[in-house]
């Protein structure tokens, strides 16, 4: 999913992970150089570590093949607006609206009003800059003329100027909002052991881990892992034999090696050989899962490893609700729990629209007011949305949020759990909040977007924002563009 997102700062100190994935895919892009799916997969996985030159240099390769394809001009074009550069950007979109790609004519648009409304609003004092307009389709594979680029380059300039002036006074009061706001999840320590962890050095993560008694928090540190390499699981392991720790660590590396070896295209698009690796590892996620449950038997993430291991078996609600109920009873109300089976149970997973709202309502019904469970209502929404955004459109899915009965019962739900007087923040609030953020991102419910967006700062979960962008930290950045907090 594209975006204008040339508003929102880069983080600082990127980091350098990301090798087994890249490495993967870059195998199978060599074998498939034409595949596009490929690339666009490549493009997420290099957009999450912000290594935007080598997303640009296989959309590059890949334009010198096929010249006449407007999506991968699309795509270089969204990616150009992540490095600020305009003239590029433009280049690019104009390039993909000439090829019928209707999104590029839309994006191209919207990033020369951009520009023009800071000509307008922020250049008084300078020469007067006139504002860009459209060039001809016919003409857009050849090269700006002068002064069009000029234009740019002094809009995109003044843009620049405005977001990271170190010395003006927005910059000092951006800057003094950001380090009041939480802008990780989790915290540094947290930060910290997701990056050693992604290259392969668990020490941090296992500390972490053991020293978080709250089971909702553990989880959430555990799940905000952006993967764990199996060997160095298995190292774990092998080390610590004992340590209830170390399997769930295996677990969910084995989880992640599951997705990773499945892929994310569709069904009919994903090979037989790579279903089978899928449930291989899933099944092995589960021994180890089993093995931390009798090594650690009242601990509730053990059961969550097992309902993770899911996505990748044929199980059906009767066995989700069975190993939620497990997870549940160790830790009575723990959102993550409910979450995770809640998405199981969604029309995209083993379930349907019905048998999630029921499951929805009822832990809502069933919680008290200040609760996080109400948010479930909202995330069924969402996913219900999502469902309809595969298998039909995304007009039907804008459809569905749209809808008087929708959003009333979202407002309702979200009234008795973060709208609440009754609430209480808490370390794990920001997977509820993420949750609430996500669903009125979609349904541009910009007041509660706003809201909320505010009391999260910078601290975005994967889900719910990669389900709208295969870079999580892209579709945030919109979300705090359209509530105008960016």
């Amino acid at each position: 999913m594209l975006g204008l997102l040339a508003s929102v700062p880069p983080d600082s100190d990127p980091p350098q992970a990301g090798g087994d994935r890249v490495r993967a895919l870059r195998a199978r892009i060599a074998a498939a150089p034409d595949d596009i799916a490929l690339r666009r997969e490549l493009d997420g996985v290099l957009l999450e570590l912000r290594r935007y030159d080598e997303v640009i240099a296989t959309w590059d390769e890949y334009l010198a093949r096929n010249p006449q394809d407007g999506r991968g001009y699309l795509e270089r074009g969204g990616t150009h607006t992540y490095r600020r550069d305009g003239p590029a950007a433009l280049k690019d979109l104009d390039r993909a609206c000439s090829l019928g790609e209707q999104l590029g004519c839309e994006q191209a648009a919207k990033l020369r009003a951009m520009f023009a409304k800071m000509n307008a609003g922020g250049a008084e004092a300078a020469t007067p800059v006139p504002q860009v307009v459209a060039e001809d389709a016919a003409d857009a594979e050849e090269a700006d003329d002068d002064r069009a680029s000029l234009v740019r380059a002094v809009v995109l300039g003044l843009v620049t100027a405005v977001l990271i002036g170190g010395g003006t006074l927005v910059s000092r009061q951006l800057k003094l909002r950001r380090q009041s706001k939480p802008s990780t999840v989790g915290g540094p320590r947290a930060k910290k052991a997701r990056e050693e962890a992604a290259e392969g050095h668990l020490t941090s993560v296992v500390q972490l881990l053991r020293g978080t008694p709250d089971p909702e928090l553990r989880w959430l540190y555990l799940s905000t892992l952006s993967g764990v390499p199996l060997d160095s699981a298995e190292r774990l392991v092998a080390a610590h034999p004992d340590d209830p720790v170390a399997h769930v660590l295996l677990g969910y590396a084995r989880v992640w090696a599951g997705k990773e070896a499945r892929g994310t295209a569709v069904a009919e698009d994903t090979s037989l050989e790579a279903f089978e690796a899928f449930e291989a590892l899933a099944l092995s996620a589960v021994e180890a899962a089993n093995r931390a449950c009798a090594l650690a038997p009242e601990d509730p993430v053990p059961w969550l490893i097992r309902l993770s291991a899911f996505y990748g078996l044929g199980v059906s609600v009767p066995d989700i609700m069975a190993t939620f109920q497990e997870a549940v009873r160790r830790a009575p109300g723990h959102f993550g729990a409910h979450d995770l089976a809640a998405h199981l149970m969604s029309p995209k997973w083993f379930g349907d629209a019905d048998t999630l709202l029921d499951f929805a309502r009822t832990a809502a019904a069933e919680a008290p007011d200040g609760s996080d469970l109400p948010i479930l209502v909202l995330r069924a929404h969402f996913e219900i949305a999502m469902a309809a955004a595969m298998t039909a459109d995304d007009e039907a899915a804008k459809a569905y949020v749209q809808r008087k009965d929708v959003r009333d019962e979202c407002r309702a739900a979200y009234a008795r759990s973060l709208g609440h007087p009754a609430y209480r923040e808490r370390a794990a609030s920001v997977d509820a909040r993420n949750q609430a953020c996500g669903l009125f991102y979609f349904a541009e419910m910009n007041e509660l977007l706003a809201r909320e967006l505010d009391k999260l700062g910078y601290a975005y979960t994967s889900a719910p924002w990669v389900f709208l962008a295969r870079s999580p930290r892209a579709a945030f950045a919109a979300a705090r563009v359209q509530a105008r907090l960016s």
